[in-house]
């Protein structure tokens, strides 16, 4: 009877041990993989900065006080871990206003669809989503963005840009993040907008060179290239209305230039590229410049064009508005 008692203690013990073990053990453990569902259901209201233990456990690397933090906030500590064996680093982020954060880097070069594929489908839909290609002299980029609001202010997002060289099939640079944190610092994800727009007319707004301004010369040269005229044919263009980073691109998935102005209702996105001290005096855009409203539809392209034969205007540059009216046209949308 002592010896069943003896032993029924030991066990008591044995199991108290254990539960104490598995209640020490951290939610994320350093070296190895993360569950990926666990880390975008982690509630963040629910801890501070010193739940660190609990959170990554005791063996991490801590701010030195000098490298650079991010915007938000004031402190970190960070382990090391994998995604689907792929090197990573779990950021544990206290933030200005006394809150956390958690932020996966996969430091090691891992494909978009990898990542995609990691995330619940019930997260991802056409609207919190960006995921498109780009090429560029043999260099294709993938980019893929998405988020998802939760209860209690709380905002799950993920981003990938990798490159790769088209020829080799090797991916040469990239880098992946998951964040969860609150909506206040985590950037809401707005899926694309296509717009096809329809350029119908011009107005040549030429400067000409004084002479040219007195006759004989004012009655053939200005009266041809003055006023509003219809194009013999429309000039189509098919852009993107970027409003997660506030850009406008092209069909190639590029940025139109800069973008100077951005809001619910009017784009500006230009370019000014002056030629260069030596550069050879050919035919070139100087200037260019898209403006977009987006109440009306209305779609202006100012161009500056330095042409060698046009000698009756200053600096040999013609310049004129086109004119059109844009529409717009879902994703997956297709006339055939």
């Amino acid at each position: 009877m002592k010896k069943l008692f003896s032993t029924i203690i030991v066990l008591g013990l044995l199991f108290c041990n254990v539960g104490f073990a598995l209640t020490k053990s951290p939610i994320f453990k350093p070296n190895k993989n993360i569950d990926v569902k666990k880390l975008l259901n982690f509630n963040i209201n629910k801890y501070t900065f010193d739940d660190y233990e609990k959170i990554i456990g005791k063996k991490f690397r801590k701010w030195d006080g000098k490298s650079g933090l991010s915007p938000f906030a004031v402190d970190y500590k960070n382990i090391d871990i994998l995604f689907k064996n792929k090197k990573g680093v779990l950021s544990l982020q206290k933030t200005k206003n006394n809150k956390i954060v958690l932020i996966l880097v996969i430091v090691e070069k891992t494909s978009c669809e990898t990542l995609k594929s990691s995330i619940p489908a019930k997260f991802i839909n056409k609207n919190n989503t960006i995921d498109f290609e780009r090429d560029l002299l043999g260099l294709k980029t993938e980019i893929f963005k998405f988020s998802h609001d939760l209860p209690d202010d709380i905002r799950i997002s993920a981003d990938c840009l990798i490159s790769y060289d088209t020829e080799e099939k090797k991916a040469i640079s990239g880098l992946s993040f998951i964040n969860v944190g609150s909506k206040e610092i985590f950037q809401k994800v707005i899926s694309l907008k296509r717009i096809v727009c329809s350029f119908l007319t011009y107005e040549r707004q030429d400067e000409f060179l004084p002479k040219y301004k007195e006759a004989p010369y004012n009655f053939d040269e200005r009266q041809r290239s003055e006023g509003v005229t219809t194009l013999d044919k429309p000039i189509v263009n098919q852009f993107y209305i970027n409003d997660t980073d506030s850009t406008l691109l092209k069909n190639s998935f590029w940025p139109y230039f800069t973008t100077t102005k951005y809001n619910k209702d009017i784009i500006i996105a230009e370019d000014k590229t002056p030629f260069k001290e030596g550069e050879p005096r050919v035919k070139k855009i100087l200037y260019d410049k898209i403006t977009v409203d987006r109440v009306t539809g209305a779609i202006e392209r100012v161009v500056h064009r330095y042409t060698p034969t046009s000698e009756y205007t200053v600096s040999n540059t013609m310049k004129g508005t086109y004119y059109g009216s844009c529409e717009k046209q879902e994703m997956d949308e297709r006339k055939f």
